[in-house]
């Protein structure tokens, strides 16, 4: 649906731009404010609208965010497995969570998970400008020691990942908070009334196609 959507909307954009037509004669018939309607608030959403569908694309697509990644000049690192041998004793998720924010004071934990077998603990983390749920930095510790074994931050992202790691964001609306979520959510209304307008316009255009056969 993002795809067809995508197409719609840029389709539109062609078609709109000879013309332009912005301006809605509210003093005409309703046929005319609805076309009018229709050209204004289609080209009005238009960019926000390709971001939607865009990024809803590269978050469907596994093939799509690789090429975003690609990008990057090296692979992300892999998670760091659990180190073998005995430690001290199993930390608390306390400690576990200690660690991380001691490894990232500025961004905050939002999950924490134990691991098990060959995965080290893991715990998700959120700096500010991170509009995504659960954010996107890790940072693994030993399990055994409550040791940080590595950290990816999304600070230190590579460009790349840092533009995968929008795709979520670019496609709620979440990317700048409230506000652009707002206009995010009154960008999605107007596509739905883009929908009943265009079909009130085809349905409109049939009597003169049906006179226009006949001659």
């Amino acid at each position: 649906l993002s795809g067809v959507a995508l197409f719609l909307v840029i389709t539109g954009m062609i078609l709109w731009w000879p013309d332009k037509l912005l301006r809605i004669h509210t003093g005409a018939s309703w046929k005319r404010i609805n076309f009018d309607l229709h050209h204004a608030f289609g080209i009005a959403t238009s960019l926000i609208l390709i971001v939607i569908c865009a990024s809803g694309l590269v978050v469907h697509y596994d093939g799509l965010a690789n090429m975003i990644k690609s990008l990057d000049s090296t692979a992300p690192a892999a998670p760091p497995p659990q180190p073998t041998g005995a430690g001290p004793g199993a930390p608390s998720f306390d400690a576990i969570a200690a660690a991380a924010k001691s490894a990232l004071p500025e961004a905050a934990i939002t999950f924490v998970s134990i691991g098990g077998g060959k995965n080290a603990a893991s715990v998700g983390m959120k700096f500010p400008e991170d509009h995504t749920p659960a954010g996107r930095t890790r940072v693994f510790i030993d399990r055994n020691s409550d040791a940080v074994l590595a950290v990816n931050s999304t600070r230190s992202a590579q460009l790349g990942t840092r533009i995968d790691n929008l795709k979520r964001s670019l496609h709620t609306g979440d990317v700048f908070g409230r506000a652009s979520s707002a206009v995010w959510f009154v960008a999605t209304l107007a596509m739905v009334s883009q929908i009943v307008s265009g079909v009130l316009m085809w349905w409109n255009a049939r009597k003169g196609r049906a006179r226009a056969n006949t001659r």
